[in-house]
Formats: structure tokens, C-alpha cells, sequence
């Protein structure tokens, strides 16, 4: 798909994504009249006219609060985050669209010898929802769907694969024409290091290109994936 969430610049970390528009809910906030009992608000998010009625939506990022899910030796809260949209009504209000509400992992779970990839929300996609990952040094990955026969259906996905600063390797899968585009480095990484450091202003990466088809499957719905930080194989995706 061709809108990113990410810049352009900082695919591989070197600056900060173009994140939403992310706020902390107060407790008190009407929106609370949309999430169920035992969740709390971690980001409000507007977003696009998701379902094309000339108003711009709502996307909450909430978290389950159970006890049993905090950490006893760390203290961290391990409780999972899920998702609500909201579509936005005449009379200032709102309507929930869909929720899927334990399909991010926490934001405090552990990322081993480094960072924990960081959930995002796009709010520059018109009338498409994308969301992502970024996780630093090792790229970023993001999801797009298009609200359509009452429910919202992936129909993009795409994947940057990076060392350091330099992209490796660029996934783009289209699941409306059913293609998968693979954009690959050809240079090893300690070639690119060295070159970079020889002339960092004038150098380039080097890419090669296909394009192949994939098989053409019903489009599957946001609600049915469970958990997005463990999709592995984008191409063969699985409720």
C-alpha cells in the first residue's frame, strides 16, 4: 500500500514516526461510555472519516486492568491493550464501529535485548485505518483496513526489515489485487556500513524488485485477528 505510517526518514529509526495525534484520557472523559468495565483509556486518537459521512472519527487504545496480569517481581502491568473505534455522529457523539480488545501486547512487555516495538496510530490516512509498529534499529511493520460491508477488512500490510539505520529488505502486500511487492538490499550490511561512513552524504541504497501474486482469499476483518504483535506470515494471515 502506498500511504505509510511511517516518514520516510525514519523507517529504520532515524526519527520519529508521523504518530498520531496520541493523548492520555482522563478518567473522567465521555468516551469512558464506550469501553467496557475493567478497561482504561491509554490513547484517544482522531483519525480520518473512516466510514465516509464527512465526519473525522475515533480510534481508543485501552488496556484490561486485571491484577493477576501484573508482574510480582517487576511490577509491570502486562495486561494486554486492544482497540475501539468510534464513528463520530451529528449530535457530537459517537457510535462504536467495531472493538477487538486484547490484540496488542503491553506496552511495558519485556523486548528481551531491546525495546519493546511501539504501537502506533496514523491520523493522515483520509478514510483508511492503519495502524503499526516501530521497533527502532529492527524496522517497523503496519496494517491498513478499509471500512466496507459493515466491518473494517486488510487490504494492505507492509513491513520494513532493518539493521541499524538501513533498510535490508521492504514488504508491501496488496490483498485487493491480490500482489506482494519485495524490495531487497543488494548490498550486505557491512558493505553499506562502510560505505556510508566513506561519504554518509552521498551515499544510496541499492535495491532489487519483484513482484509476485499471492492467492486471492476473502478479506479478513479487523475483530478476527487476536494478537498483531505475532503475525508472521502476513501473505497467509489467519483470524
Amino acid at each position: 500500500m502506498k500511504h505509510t505510517i511511517f516518514s520516510i526518514l525514519a523507517v529504520c529509526g532515524l526519527l520519529a514516526p508521523t504518530l498520531a495525534n496520541a493523548q492520555t484520557s482522563d478518567p473522567n472523559d465521555p468516551l469512558y461510555a464506550y469501553v467496557p468495565k475493567g478497561y482504561v483509556i491509554k490513547e484517544v486518537t482522531e483519525v480520518g472519516d473512516l466510514n465516509k459521512d464527512g465526519l473525522k472519527d475515533k480510534v481508543l487504545i485501552v488496556k484490561n486492568t486485571l491484577e493477576s496480569a501484573i508482574d510480582k517481581d517487576t511490577g509491570k502491568d502486562l495486561n494486554r491493550r486492544g482497540m475501539i473505534i468510534l464513528f463520530a455522529t451529528n449530535g457530537n457523539g459517537y457510535r462504536k464501529a467495531a472493538e477487538n480488545l486484547d490484540c496488542f501486547n503491553s506496552e511495558e512487555e519485556d523486548g528481551g535485548a531491546y525495546l519493546a516495538p511501539d504501537l502506533m496510530v496514523d491520523n493522515l490516512s483520509p478514510t483508511n485505518l492503519i495502524f503499526g509498529f516501530s521497533h527502532g534499529r529492527y524496522g517497523n511493520w503496519q496494517f491498513t483496513f478499509r471500512y466496507q460491508q459493515g466491518g473494517f477488512k486488510l487490504i494492505g500490510y507492509d513491513e520494513n526489515v532493518c539493521r541499524g539505520p538501513f533498510t535490508m529488505k521492504s514488504i508491501s502486500i496488496n490483498f485487493l489485487t491480490g500482489k506482494k511487492k519485495i524490495q531487497t538490499n543488494t548490498r550486505k550490511i557491512e558493505e553499506i556500513m562502510a560505505l556510508s561512513d566513506a561519504d554518509p552524504d552521498g551515499y544510496k541504497d541499492q535495491f532489487t524488485e519483484r513482484t509476485t501474486k499471492i492467492a486471492r482469499k476473502p478479506l479478513i476483518d479487523f475483530t478476527a485477528i487476536k494478537d498483531y504483535n505475532s503475525v508472521e506470515d502476513p501473505e497467509n494471515i489467519l483470524p
